[in-house]
């Protein structure tokens, strides 16, 4: 187990996976939103106070009233009972200016935000252990960071991770969590001297355990290849034996609904393409039977 200390060996331990799973962060949603709300409270009053000087400027001279319909107007030499009114709707509006884009661009960023997925139960249990260098039960170990920092990764709902995700299917991501030993690789020897030197203290040792994207990934194209190749010419050999018109109907319905749950649960196809790719895999069902090519033929 990696012995991590400090923020040195914590920010390697981070990026030590190429895909970046262990690179989790707080999300800070309650102050985030806490900021959103001081800074719409900020455009709401001034708001209000415009809509004051509005009504205060509809009794003004004409001198001032002509710095409303024209910015440079507003810029003009007025008498000076008049200066001080202009000068502060002038602040205002540049007040105005400057938090409305801070606000916007809060709300773009905490919506992009938003997006970025939590890290799976695995990998964030994986990473309090590093964390807290747990190296057993009965010794919790201690965490890399002290005070405040100690208890980063304790709240589960207030996490974002910024893992490289690739193909990341609902296999793909079931495979990952239910057989994680099959696609586990050992730490190689060059990374292991790299977390001696890096992680904060020797005595590192091989446990450290990452996962084979290659290796994952090829495992699920076979299965794709395998439930494809036998949806489709399983079907067709089950048609050509069959004679009966009402049990080719039965059948090319049950591959249909086993196609449709295959591409609907394994994959992260939407509503419309599984709509799609049934149709046109019980279109082809169709076709082979009525050319011919089944046992018995359509009659006429």
């Amino acid at each position: 187990m990696v012995h991590i200390d400090g923020y040195r060996g914590l920010a390697w331990f981070m990026v030590s996976d190429k895909d970046r799973s262990p690179c989790i962060f707080r999300r800070f949603d309650e102050l985030a939103a806490r900021n959103l709300l001081y800074l719409q409270s900020q455009l709401l009053a001034i708001e209000d106070k415009l809509k004051e000087l509005d009504v205060d400027h509809i009794a003004a001279p004409l001198s001032v009233k002509a710095g409303l319909r024209n910015w440079n107007g507003m810029e003009t030499d007025v008498d000076e009972t008049c200066r001080q009114s202009m000068m502060e709707r002038t602040a205002l509006i540049l007040k105005l200016r400057e938090t409305m884009r801070e606000y916007r661009e809060m709300l773009v960023l905490e919506h992009q935000v938003r997006a970025i997925e939590r890290p799976s139960s695995r990998t964030l249990e994986a990473v309090r252990k590093c964390f807290n260098n747990v190296t057993s039960t009965l010794r919790p170990g201690i965490p890399a960071l002290d005070g405040l920092n100690s208890g980063i990764f304790n709240d589960t709902n207030d996490l974002l991770s910024l893992r490289v995700v690739t193909e990341d299917d609902r296999l793909t991501r079931f495979l990952q969590n239910t057989f994680p030993v099959l696609f586990a690789k050992r730490t190689p020897a060059a990374d292991i001297e790299a977390a001696q030197k890096y992680a904060g203290r020797p005595g590192l040792d091989d446990s450290l355990l990452y996962y084979s994207e290659r290796r994952l990934h090829a495992c699920v194209a076979i299965i794709y290849i395998v439930l494809s190749s036998l949806l489709l010419f399983g079907a067709m050999f089950n048609l050509y034996f069959v004679d009966s018109n009402p049990k080719r109907l039965g059948f090319i319905a049950g591959y249909t609904v086993v196609f449709a749950l295959c591409v609907g649960f394994l994959t992260n196809a939407r509503r419309a393409e599984i709509f799609g790719a049934c149709a046109a895999y019980a279109a082809v069902l169709v076709v082979f039977v009525s050319g011919g090519l089944g046992g018995g033929g359509v009659p006429g």
